[in-house]
């Protein structure tokens, strides 16, 4: 039976293509280990601390003004960072700012976080029975 032989060139590009699917491979493998199974972690970590200053200061603009200027105080925070900014209650009513009411495809995902407990400050919405009332 007659061997077949490889020249090298092919024995040494072959060798580096193993190479580079087993870094590849292990590149994933520490990737999901690190950020989960989608990158939606990874983008998550990178905006968070940036969103979280951008709140922190609009909230602290808000509670040094009076509620009537709300929406003077939205206003100002959408022309520097180029967003539309609204704020709403716990139970999703809209409180100051353009929208009037949020868009339906969002609203069960942020009852879903409100409700895990998500994000900070009172959570009033909830899906069971109004709570007693203290006598």
């Amino acid at each position: 039976m007659p061997r077949f032989r490889f020249p090298i060139p092919a024995k040494l590009l072959a060798g580096f293509l193993a190479n580079l699917g087993l870094l590849g491979i292990g590149f994933l493998l520490v990737f999901r280990a690190q950020f989960g199974s989608g990158s939606k972690d990874l983008f998550t970590a990178i905006a968070e601390p940036r969103v979280q200053a951008v709140a922190q200061r609009i909230g602290e603009d808000l509670r040094s003004r009076e509620s009537a200027h709300w929406d003077d105080v939205l206003a100002e925070a959408s022309k520097q960072g180029g967003v539309e900014f609204s704020l709403f209650d716990g139970t999703l009513r809209p409180v100051a700012g353009p929208l009037a009411e949020l868009p339906e495809e969002l609203q069960p995902e942020i009852r879903r976080t409100l409700i895990r407990g998500g994000g900070r400050g009172p959570r009033p919405f909830h899906d069971g029975p109004e709570p007693p009332e203290d006598d």
